[in-house]
């Protein structure tokens, strides 16, 4: 029996596409436990979640994810992650003041601004939650938070069902050559009841 030790569930696997910057990926890799570097089909970071659902995570910063907002990436995105993912959730990463007509400004009150009015920005992140089947979105200060937010998904479980079917699930050995996104057909994954999905058209990262 142990005594004087304090158990505790080890921290799932969190996988961190092979596209995202060196400082993202060695900063998860000194920070968190579990980490593994993969190409995955959409999305910055996926984790499985329990009854084999698998929880894909798109992260934005706050220009990255206004900009997006407004010329419809952000939507195609998240559309395409419904394809490959259980569950997604969208991290938004940043900080923001509004003035006094309502205009959202980036980079702290001396910033730019954005050419949001907050109103409409929030209006267009409920429109996108509707849009989007069974959409989380988490705020985050900087990556600092969201590291913390990473590692606190990876001790607890989505209390939500799977759903739709899980596309992501056993790794290719990684010899294998990376190649663009999938708008659908994981080249870099099997499933276990076929074959592997031939490759659709590749679309490029944003």
């Amino acid at each position: 029996m142990c005594t004087g030790t304090k158990l505790r569930r080890p921290p799932r696997v969190l996988l961190v596409d092979s596209r995202e910057p060196a400082s993202v990926k060695d900063s998860l890799s000194t920070t968190l436990d579990g980490v593994e570097i993969c190409a995955l089909p959409e999305g910055d970071f996926a984790m499985p979640d329990r009854d084999s659902c698998f929880l894909g995570i798109e992260r934005k910063t706050i220009n990255d994810f206004l900009g997006s907002l407004r010329d419809g990436r952000l939507v195609s995105q998240l559309r395409r992650m419904e394809q490959s993912y259980s569950l997604r959730m969208l991290i938004i990463e940043g900080t923001y003041a509004i003035t006094g007509d309502g205009h959202i400004i980036t980079g702290g009150r001396r910033g730019t601004t954005s050419g949001w009015k907050h109103a409409s920005m929030q209006m267009a992140l409920w429109s996108l939650q509707q849009h989007v089947t069974g959409l989380v979105v988490l705020w985050t200060v900087n990556w600092g938070g969201t590291t913390d937010v990473l590692r606190a998904l990876q001790t607890r479980s989505v209390e939500r069902p799977c759903l739709a079917e899980t596309h992501l699930l056993a790794p290719v050995p990684e010899e294998e050559p990376a190649a663009g996104r999938h708008t659908s057909g994981l080249p870099r994954w099997t499933r276990p009841d076929g074959p592997p999905r031939q490759p659709a058209m590749q679309s490029s990262r944003t």
